[in-house]
């Protein structure tokens, strides 16, 4: 269909997610009462395309709202049901130019050499998700006080993966309920015992569903966290955010050829997320992992190259958006 960009597949239904574009203030009944699900009809007004990038000619004045759904087997029937839908404000009171948070998963031992020291030169600080069987563990992971002078001397802050190395590896959806709150209770446990303050975690995976025995794994991390983030990245965090146990980002940012992910471009061109990031108040949370010193050591859409981070890290503060950790941007709406 012309002009839609970014479409994606969840729950094996086709389906988009982004931000009206090209639409003028006089041009608000682009949804109507969710039509055909409460007798709702056909909107009369004019009908808008969907993008992903580019800049919104208005981001005020809309009245209407409509779902079209269309079922893959014609004869099975279809039920469509919302959880809710909300007005909800954006960042611009309290950062006018959006916020990012830029987070790395696994404990790498590269977030230490070569992500901190582009972060502190630029003033950054980051939030790292620690799976502790892995600190200390050898050369590619950090070590315990390094994770120290990070929090303590550039403001970073360690939160929570796993605590096993194995259940990480095969996910919280593929272990019982017990072994999953066993490995909560653990991580939270060594957190506090070591000095650290983060009360924020984030999935394996980026799987919030059921445990193998039928417990939703976010209400597991609801009773020892107070965030948890996934990996969903069709839509943007809103503040405060309607779901803190479902906090959204974009993962597998990288600067490779042809390894999937989101190019590196994607974030850093004009129109991009960066640019979305600071001209709508969105709160920006990226999801990374290891950083390799050159461009051919980079084979993983999770990888980025030094050169590749550093650049990302440059777009950033070019555009005047701050960044902080999680849990402090968080705080502003505790």
């Amino acid at each position: 269909m012309s002009g839609i960009t970014g479409m994606a597949t969840t729950f094996d239904l086709p389906n988009y997610a982004g931000e009206l574009f090209a639409l003028t203030a006089a041009d608000t009944p682009l949804l109507s009462a969710i039509g055909g699900l409460t007798g709702g009809g056909m909107t009369s007004g004019v009908e808008f395309e969907w993008q992903t990038n580019g800049t919104p000619s208005t981001t005020t004045g809309f009245t209407d709202m409509s779902f079209a759904l269309y079922d893959k087997v014609s004869t099975s029937g279809l039920t469509f049901r919302l959880q809710s839908i909300e007005v909800v404000p954006d960042t611009t009171t309290t950062f006018p130019n959006g916020v990012v948070s830029i987070t790395f998963d696994d404990s790498w031992q590269s977030v230490y050499d070569l992500a901190r020291p582009k972060m502190d030169a630029l003033g950054f600080a980051g939030t790292i998700y620690n799976i502790v069987e892995y600190i200390g563990s050898g050369s590619t992971r950090l070590t315990l006080p390094e994770m120290r002078s990070l929090q303590n001397f550039s403001g970073w802050e360690m939160g929570g993966h796993s605590y096993s190395a194995a259940n990480h590896g095969v996910g919280f959806q593929a272990l019982t309920s017990d072994v999953v709150a066993k490995d909560f209770q653990l991580m939270r446990a060594w957190l506090v015992d070591n000095g650290f303050t983060s009360e924020h975690f984030a999935y394996p995976h980026g799987a919030f569903g059921l445990t193998s025995d039928g417990v939703p794994v976010d209400q597991l991390a609801a009773q020892y966290f107070t965030s948890a983030r996934s990996i969903i990245s069709e839509t943007i965090e809103t503040f405060a955010p309607a779901m803190p146990f479902r906090l959204k980002s974009p993962t597998g940012i990288n600067d490779g050829t042809g390894l999937g992910g989101i190019p590196l471009t994607s974030m850093t061109n004009v129109g991009g997320k960066l640019d979305r990031c600071a001209n709508n108040g969105d709160w920006l949370i990226l999801a990374m992992h290891d950083i390799k010193p050159t461009l051919g050591a980079v084979t993983d859409a999770t990888q980025i190259s030094q050169a590749g981070f550093n650049t990302l890290m440059d777009a950033i503060a070019s555009r005047g958006i701050p960044v902080l950790p999680v849990g402090d941007v968080l705080r502003y709406y505790s």
